[in-house]
This record gives structure tokens, sequence and C-alpha cells, in this order.
């Protein structure tokens, strides 16, 4: 009885497993790499450093952002949460957000598709205030 329950949980984990890494997350995480602690080279040198890792003939893109959708434990994101005004503060009315400080190819980098609307574009000086909303509903 004990083998076969140890049998059943075995194969049970390891369908979990392969469910968790096949799935698809709405982003690449395969070749990209992350360079933790970049704010340290000072804002003035993030982009510089950027711009000089683009120059390798290896490289096709890259991003500086603060969060990394594959490393949960590490991100420079905020959290808040919303509620009509007016409204009494239920978990039936509450809606969280996130926001993530990203550059212009924060989505090309991860492979990110934008389902309606436009990315982020330096032609537009007034995105540096906008916002990709993103929906778990």
């Amino acid at each position: 009885m004990i083998s076969i329950f140890l049998i059943v949980g075995a194969i049970t984990v390891n369908k979990q497993l392969s469910y968790i890494q096949q799935k698809d997350l709405g982003f690449k995480k395969n070749q990209v790499m992350i360079v933790h602690d970049a704010y340290a080279l000072r804002p003035n040198n993030v982009q510089a450093f950027k711009n000089e890792v683009l120059k390798l003939t290896t490289i096709e893109t890259g991003s500086i952002s603060g969060y990394v959708p594959v490393e949960s434990d590490w991100a420079w994101r905020n959290n808040n949460t919303f509620w009509r005004e007016g409204a009494p503060t239920t978990t039936d009315n509450l809606v969280s957000f996130q926001r993530w400080s990203v550059d212009y190819e924060y989505l090309k980098t991860f492979g990110m598709k934008i389902v309606e609307g436009r990315n982020f574009s330096p032609a537009f000086p007034s995105d540096s205030s906008a916002v990709i909303l993103k929906s778990n509903w």
C-alpha cells in the first residue's frame, strides 16, 4: 500500500513539474540573460552599459527594467490597490495594480505580445508616463 502511494505521488509530482516547465507564460524566458543590480552603475551609466552590451553580435535586444517576470523574489515594482470612490473597501470591489518600470524594449526582449493598442515608443514623449494594462480576468 505504501509503495503504491509513493509511486502515485511520484507520478503526480512528475506531471506537475512537466506542466510547469511546458506552460506558455506569455513571454520568452529562454535565451534571456539577467544582470542583477545593474542600477548599481547609477542611472547615468545604465543606458551606456546597455548600449555597450547591444554592440555584441550575439545580443539581439536588451531592456532596462526593475522587474523580471521569471523571478518573483527580485523586483522593483510598486503594488497598489484601488477601489471606486465612495464605495466601501470590500474584497469584491478592490482592484490590485502593479507598476513595473520598464524601457521601450522590454516587451520585445521578453517576446511579449500586445493584444490591443501599441507598445511604448520613443516617438511619443508622453509614453514616459504611459501604461500598458494586463488583466488576469
